[in-house]
């Protein structure tokens, strides 16, 4: 998984186009007290920094919860953390087009906010789960004793 992880590191890194903007003049800043000042006041900022930051959190609950309930809600075991997240990850990466095409016909906004929701009522899902749904996924789940 490492290796994965790491090759797409280094494969995003490398496709990114190195593009420079002219520099900053000297003496156009405000300091830095001021400068927190005036991020502080930029309310659309602060309110998307706060979302960015308990989006994090959420995702940060959500991965470190995940193998234990695979593992003890699900039943899935190691092997099924695996393929659920190899999985998941490639439905990820063959959605990245929808999700630019409805930007660009919706407004990046409107589709942060599907995407939200969509992120929310998959989390919320985790609720209804018992065994038996591990049982029904290629036959996840407690054995069972005939």
């Amino acid at each position: 998984m490492a290796l994965v992880i790491g090759g797409t590191m280094i494969a995003t890194a490398l496709s990114v186009p190195v593009q420079h903007g002219p520099a900053p003049r000297a003496g156009t800043h405000p300091p830095g007290p001021a400068q927190l000042r005036a991020l502080a006041a930029n309310r659309p900022f602060m309110i998307l920094l706060g979302a960015k930051v308990f989006q994090y959190l959420a995702f940060a609950a959500m991965a470190a919860s995940g193998l234990l309930y695979l593992l003890n809600v699900i039943g899935a075991g190691y092997s099924g953390q695996i393929v659920l997240t190899l999985s998941g990850n490639v439905v990820t990466a063959l959605a990245m087009p929808l999700w630019v095409r409805s930007g660009r016909r919706l407004g990046k906004r409107t589709t942060y906010l599907i995407g939200v929701v969509l992120y929310c009522t998959a989390a919320l899902s985790w609720l209804t789960a018992d065994p038996d749904t591990g049982a029904a996924c290629s036959g996840w789940g407690p054995e069972r004793s005939s």
